[in-house]
């Protein structure tokens, strides 16, 4: 994590979350939560806000080969044009959300849920004029790698003469302990949760690299999800053991302001957050003692999200119950702008799942927040690099005269 405290600022799809699912997001993704958010926080000048609710879209996925050979039964009908998706049969039950898309085109869901969020996360908000489903593939990137190109194209369409310092981290949290996936060692250390008065809640000790380039995050995330648990489970041959968390921390300032020490920094994060699914019960045990872990950190976020949307202001919300949402605890309490992907099964056999699912985003769509923007003007990354900059500028023009 960096030193700095990253001023509030509206972002997006900060969370890809897989919940619910005992597919890899690698793969054929089922329940799949894409939880997209900005986990920003105020420090000092003044402040503003947007009020909304959290950004929900459904996907249903296609049947998969064994599905189709088996010829499983539909049980879902998409109305697009309505926001909607019914069960079909005598029980019939509709939910709405935002936006509601069927089959794989992760160009569509990007455009539907994901990039207005991430253009916020970096344009000169609230005046800027911007208007498988994780990773991926060549002829389908995923949500990080579009996420990630976003973010350098409007850099570089910038017209506002601005500076800019990017750098990243990434960590997993597996079995309830968390793993720097950019150390040499995810296991040499335990990187550990804190929380400030600045900074909020925030995990401490993790690696941080600054990046240039597009292609430089992509190799990073390429490093890191080598370090990342997964195994073969009963119903998938390669299943992620772990919740994961890459971000994205962004810092500019405009180039006519100095001196550099005191010019106001604009930051903001964005975080991609891919979460195991839920696990069945297994015979191995290895499996079966991963998958509590997992089954217990999404019960919490379940909990967590019923509690914060019970209307109830004294109910004691139990983020600290798992690191997971103690992490999220930021985003989750409103100082964020959160975009939701839940992607489901088409098929009767996985109702009950699809119907989990859809209750969860259901609830998650009744959240509020109410992201703040607001300027750090010391201590930013940025602001380091440029008053070193300067100095070595002036010990060269000190040495040439």
């Amino acid at each position: 994590m960096s030193k700095t405290t990253p001023f509030n600022m509206p972002i997006s799809p900060s969370v890809s979350t897989k919940i619910g699912s005992t597919m890899t997001p690698l793969q054929d993704p089922l329940l799949n939560y894409s939880l997209s958010s900005s986990l920003l926080r105020p420090t000092s000048s003044k402040s503003m806000s947007i009020r909304e609710n959290v950004h929900v879209m459904v996907r249903c996925r296609p049947r998969s080969a064994e599905e189709a050979a088996q010829n499983e039964e539909a049980c879902w009908v998409l109305r697009p044009e309505e926001g909607a998706i019914d069960l079909i049969g005598p029980n019939r039950k509709m939910f709405q959300f935002d936006s509601v898309l069927s089959g794989i085109n992760n160009e569509e869901v990007y455009s539907e849920g994901v990039h207005n969020l991430v253009r916020n996360c970096i344009c000169l908000w609230p005046d800027c004029k911007w208007k498988d489903i994780y990773n991926g593939n060549k002829a389908q990137p995923g949500v990080i790698p579009r996420a990630v190109s976003d973010v350098f194209n409007y850099i570089r369409e910038d017209h506002h003469g601005r500076e800019y310092l990017l750098r990243v981290s990434y960590l997993e949290i597996y079995n309830e302990r968390i793993r720097d996936l950019l150390g040499e060692d995810p296991n040499a250390n335990q990187p550990e949760i804190h929380e400030d008065s600045k900074r909020g809640v925030y995990v401490k000790g993790l690696n941080e690299t600054i990046v240039t380039t597009p292609e430089q995050v992509m190799q990073i995330i390429k490093k890191g999800e080598g370090s990342r648990k997964v195994s073969a489970t009963e119903y998938n041959k390669r299943s992620s053991r772990s919740h994961t968390m890459f971000q994205l921390v962004i810092e500019s300032k405009s180039k006519d302001a100095y001196p550099v020490d005191r010019a106001a920094v604009q930051v903001s994060q964005l975080n991609l957050i891919d979460l195991a699914g839920s696990e069945k019960v297994t015979k191995d045990f290895e499996r079966q003692k991963e998958g509590g872990y997992i089954n217990k950190s999404l019960l919490t976020l379940g909990t967590v999200i019923s509690k914060l949307t019970s209307g109830q202001t004294t109910t004691h919300i139990p983020f600290r119950d798992s690191k997971l949402t103690r992490i999220l605890q930021t985003a989750l309490s409103g100082n964020a702008r959160i975009s939701i992907i839940c992607t489901v099964n088409p098929t009767r056999s996985s109702k009950e799942e699809s119907l989990s699912t859809l209750r969860f985003a259901e609830r998650a769509k009744l959240v509020k927040t109410a992201a703040k923007m607001t300027k750090i003007t010391e201590h930013s990354e940025l602001q380091n690099c440029l008053k070193k900059i300067e100095e070595l500028q002036t010990k060269m023009q000190e040495k040439t005269e």
